[in-house]
């Protein structure tokens, strides 16, 4: 009898862990002022902290939310990823594998060692030293803030690379371009294949993957994760969230979010809030209520 009464237990607080991920509110938390017409993605954090980068190496920060944006220092091709740690650390990739760092949060930026191959499109930081970064064939770890980087064995399922998320030095999770996630804790030795949040295309929905900048974000702290993607939805442009208590073996119901047109780019950052740029030029922040 204690046993099953046990099972039962257990059993319902699962449930109940589950159905309040499932039951989460978000909302449209801020949309900022328009970036540079250059840019070509950008992000802001819930602390006001903002980049975005683009055409010929150009980049402009915010500290004030997006109200105003202000160009920063930087020599470098295209730029298509970024990421910011949150500390005022911020990283971004791009054309020719360049890779760049800032330390004071955009105003000026340093070259750092090469990405593997490839375009660089996704970048993803668990700390201000610890990152992965991808192109569409290529993904790679980073102990020393790109001061150097060891190339992670792709899933043989992963055909072309949408995003990264980096959890630990050897531990995190790729997306292919068809929606397809796989996990690794060996530093990609081996690889785990969890459920998938969001398939490319279905009568309803399709998702902006294998696009120059990610459509698809991930963000894991434990066994919780976010994942946010944009598209389409019955041909209106939107922002698609899930949540997961579980690792990623499943999946809470999806949270709509419509725009006028197909956004751009998406990022969830490390207290996993998502920020959507969008064709307006302008970039929305999203947060739980």
């Amino acid at each position: 009898m204690n046993t099953i009464r046990g099972i039962v237990v257990t059993l319902s607080i699962g449930c109940a862990l589950f159905q309040c991920i499932a039951c989460s509110s978000w909302k449209r938390e801020s949309t900022t002022s328009k970036v540079s017409d250059r840019a070509y993605t950008a992000i802001v954090t819930d602390n006001g902290v903002g980049c975005s980068v683009g055409y010929s190496g150009g980049v402009e920060y915010t500290t004030d939310g997006g109200h105003t944006w202000i160009a920063g220092l930087n020599r470098s091709v295209c730029l298509f990823g970024v990421e910011i740690t949150g500390k005022g650390t911020t990283f971004a990739t791009g054309n020719q594998r360049n890779f760049v760092r800032s330390e004071d949060g955009g105003a000026h930026w340093s070259r750092m060692e090469n990405i593997g191959a490839g375009q660089g499109k996704s970048i993803s930081f668990c700390d201000e030293q610890t990152g992965w970064a991808s192109s569409s064939l290529w993904a790679g770890c980073t102990s020393d803030a790109g001061s150097s980087w060891k190339a992670l064995a792709l899933p043989s399922e992963v055909k072309v690379v949408e995003t990264v998320c980096c959890i630990g030095q050897d531990s995190g999770i790729i997306a292919g371009a068809d929606g397809r996630l796989f996990r690794t804790d060996d530093g990609g030795a081996s690889w785990l294949e969890l459920t998938s949040p969001f398939a490319r295309k279905d009568e309803k929905w399709q998702a902006q993957f294998g696009k120059t900048t990610q459509g698809l974000s991930l963000r894991f702290s434990g066994l919780q994760g976010i994942a946010a993607a944009i598209g389409t939805f019955k041909g209106t442009g939107v922002l698609m969230i899930r949540e997961t208590v579980d690792g990623g073996k499943t999946w809470s119901k999806a949270q709509r979010f419509p725009f006028e047109t197909v956004p751009l780019s998406v990022f969830a950052d490390l207290q996993r809030n998502v920020s959507v740029f969008g064709s307006d030029r302008t970039v929305t922040l999203f947060s739980r209520k």
